[in-house]
Parts: C-alpha cells; structure tokens; sequence
C-alpha cells in the first residue's frame, strides 16, 4: 500500500513539474506578444511586463519560491541527523527570503543601504560610474560567492545518495543566481541607443532562466523527497520485520 502511495506520489510530482513548465511558458509568450505587437495597451503590458514587479509573474515566481521553500522543509523533516535536518532547514529558509524578497525588493534596498552607508565614498564613486543602472550586483559579489558556497558544500552532503536530485538542484541553483544575479549586471551594458532592443531580450532571458531555474529546484525537491519517502518506509518494513522475529 505504502509503495502505490509512494509510485502515485511520484506521478503527481511529475506531473505538477509540467504544469509549472506550462504556466512559466505561458506568461513568457504573452510578454514576447505584447513586445512583438507594440504594446498596443500599456496596463496588459504591465500586468504581463516579466521585468517588472507586482504583478502576475512576480507573483507566480514568489509563489514558486515559496513552494520550493515548503518542500525543503518537508525534507528536513525526514531526516534523522541533527545536522542535516538544520542544512535543509537553513535551506528551506533561504527560498523562502527569496520568495518574500521577489515581492518587497529587499535586496535592492538592502545591498543600496550598503553601498551608500558603509562603503568608502571612493569606492561608491567607482561602482556609480561604471554601473549606471544596476548597482546592486557589485555589492551583493560577497554575498552570493558566500551563498554559492553553502549551497554547493550542504547538497554535497545532502545529496551524497540522490545524484538525480542533485543534479536538478545544482542546476536550478545556477540558474536562479546566474540570471538574478549575473544577467543583472549587463543591464549596464545594454540601455540606450542601439542596444535597447537587446536589452529587452536580456530582460526576457533573465526572468524565462529564473523561472525555470526554480522549476528545477522544485523538481530536485520532490525528487528527494520521494528518496527519503522510501528510506522512510524501508526502515519501517524492517522494523516491523525485526519485531514479528522477535515474538
């Protein structure tokens, strides 16, 4: 019984992974429609705008983050070890700042007080004029090379029995802090003249490779969760294995 539940499990998973696909799809090709036709309305623009926030795909990226985050929490309810149970929670914690920060905008508040409060006035004068849009990156640099590396070395020891999940999980991660993080820095190189066509497409590219890198974390997520799914109901059968040989 425990095995169907599991094997339904695993096809609902699957099957709520395509569905995001779609939903992700979806949102990208009305945005691209609205470009290719002109904008010709202004309000459906922004309601679609994949680069702006408050609305439909800000929220459906929060909501996807926010899922990410419950099902690392599942995880680190199905494990055993002190350690591990506070490696997923910490993780678990980390999507679901991501989750409220695609919402409120927080790094950008954050990482600006930072350079403006605490950096050398020679230092801020150098990122001003050679990062004329986007600014933030250069100061949040520590930070994600920080995040980078707890993320690698956790999953690593997480994950040291899961290579499927693991490998979901590595890539979604790089994809999520690659275009949040890294196709935010070219911003700089593509906002006038003949570049601001470009400049769209980079828009695009960066939100289409944020939502799928967090449909790929989502995936690696379920994925674990369902490894340690049936460690949980192995060592179960074995006890009670144990226990009929005992009587």
């Amino acid at each position: 019984m425990e095995a169907e539940i599991l094997s339904f499990e695993l096809k609902t998973q699957n099957s709520l992974v395509r569905w995001l696909l779609r939903i992700g799809g979806v949102l990208i090709i009305f945005h691209l429609l609205n470009l290719a036709l002109g904008k010709p309305s202004w309000q459906l623009y922004r309601i679609f705008d994949v680069g702006a926030e408050a609305n439909i795909p800000t929220w459906f990226s929060s909501l996807l983050l926010f899922f990410a985050s419950l099902t690392a929490f599942q995880c680190s309810k199905k494990v055993s070890l002190k350690l591990d149970r506070a490696l997923w929670f910490l993780i678990a914690g980390c999507l679901l700042i991501f989750s409220i920060d695609e919402i409120a905008m927080i790094h950008e508040h954050v990482f600006t007080v930072i350079r403006e409060q605490l950096l050398p006035p020679k230092v801020q004068e150098a990122i001003v004029a050679h990062f004329k849009e986007t600014k933030w990156p250069v100061v949040a640099a520590p930070f994600v090379i920080v995040l980078g590396i707890f993320l690698v070395s956790s999953l690593k020891r997480l994950l040291k029995n899961s290579p499927q999940a693991a490998k979901l999980l590595l890539v979604g991660f790089g994809l999520v802090i690659g275009s949040a993080w890294g196709l935010e820095l070219t911003e700089n190189l593509m906002n006038e003249g003949a570049l601001l066509w470009f400049w769209e497409l980079e828009r695009v590219a960066e939100e289409s490779l944020e939502i799928l890198g967090v449909i790929f974390i989502i995936k690696g997520l379920l994925a674990q969760r369902h490894v340690l799914g049936q460690l949980e109901n192995s060592h179960r059968t074995f006890k009670v294995k144990e226990e009929l040989a005992l009587r």
